[in-house]
């Protein structure tokens, strides 16, 4: 058995680090994830001639090791206990870019431009790099105002924001009444 580190970018986040000759030797990798603050997800992400097993949830339990240490603390330990838990089904697309944006613009200073909620390029990059751990070309890629599936090309596509100088404004009534509401609430 090995223990290995993931990998740090957001693209890369559900793979080892190194080569991917490491993984081809492998005949199984099973996958331990926080689902959420208190459940633990054990995945398969690769099982060599046989069917992958279904996810299992569990959480870590503290227990009494009945030892204690040279100032007579206990020495604890933990075990893993499943659980029964259902996940839920995790934001996509138009509706995950929005909250992504929303949050941004108000986490950098919500700033007005004509009345309408406007983010600098610089200062969501910056979001996204501190919040998401994003490197640079996946910024970039998120930045791309054509693209499906990306941050602004979901948002320019659904019609929500528009590109101005160094920035986007959001053009959607609802959105920026919704803004304006959050920055003065």
């Amino acid at each position: 058995m090995l223990l290995h580190h993931m990998a740090h970018s957001a693209d890369a986040k559900f793979r080892a680090r190194g080569s991917s000759a490491w993984r081809g030797a492998l005949d199984s990798s099973i996958m331990l994830s926080y689902e959420s603050d208190q459940v633990i997800k054990v995945s398969c992400t690769k099982m060599k001639d046989a069917p992958e097993p279904t996810d299992l949830f569990g959480e870590l339990l503290e227990v009494d090791l009945g030892w204690v240490d040279e100032d007579g603390e206990k020495i604890n330990g933990a075990v893993f206990r499943l659980r029964d838990y259902t996940p839920t089904k995790k934001e996509t697309g138009y509706a995950k870019h929005k909250k992504i944006f929303d949050n941004a613009w108000f986490v950098s200073g919500a700033e007005l431009l004509n009345n309408e909620p406007y983010i600098s390029r610089s200062a969501l990059a910056d979001y996204l790099s501190v919040n998401f751990e994003y490197e640079q070309g996946t910024i970039d890629k998120h930045f791309r105002p054509g693209t499906k599936n990306c941050l602004i090309g979901d948002l320019i596509i659904g019609e929500y924001i528009k590109k101005v100088s160094n920035g986007w404004i959001v053009v959607s009534n609802e959105g920026a009444s919704m803004l304006r509401m959050r920055k003065n609430g």
